[in-house]
């Protein structure tokens, strides 16, 4: 009976066997900890603006495309095809995208418009190396201004 051999548990997940990691409260996000609608490029005349104008830098997992703007706030647009993922991995890079934008490059970065183009390797990439590539672009961006 059975497949012949033994199979180990699932360490994470909802199949883990004490699914400690499958029970989380939800955070709530407070006004100051969100990314509100004036620091995030949503106007598809602006979104055309950066493309046109914008200077350009691509990283294994990145494109960014960047210029600066009068508005005297840092803002980012996402753009994150589907490269055959399905929509919860599409939002799940999303998510870390604006989480990292959030929290370590939006208040330290001067008033400038940037889009984030996903490529195909950022599906695989991790948190890690997804921060490091926007770090590496915020500080070479710092540098030349």
């Amino acid at each position: 009976m059975g497949t012949g051999y033994s199979v180990a548990a699932a360490q994470e997940g909802p199949a883990s066997a004490d699914r400690r990691h499958s029970l989380q409260a939800r955070r709530v996000l407070t006004p100051r900890q969100s990314l509100d609608g004036a620091k995030r490029l949503r106007r598809t005349s602006d979104i055309h603006r950066v493309l046109r104008s914008g200077k350009r830098r691509r990283t294994a997992c990145l494109e960014l495309i960047w210029t600066d703007n009068t508005t005297g706030l840092a803002r980012m647009g996402l753009i994150v095809p589907k490269f055959h993922h399905s929509a919860v991995a599409r939002n799940r890079l999303r998510r870390r995208l604006r989480e990292i934008w959030r929290t370590e490059v939006q208040h330290s970065q001067g008033p400038c418009d940037l889009l984030i183009r996903a490529r195909p390797p950022a599906y695989q990439a991790t948190f890690v190396t997804l921060k490091k590539e926007l770090l590496h672009w915020r500080d070479a961006v710092r540098t030349a201004q």
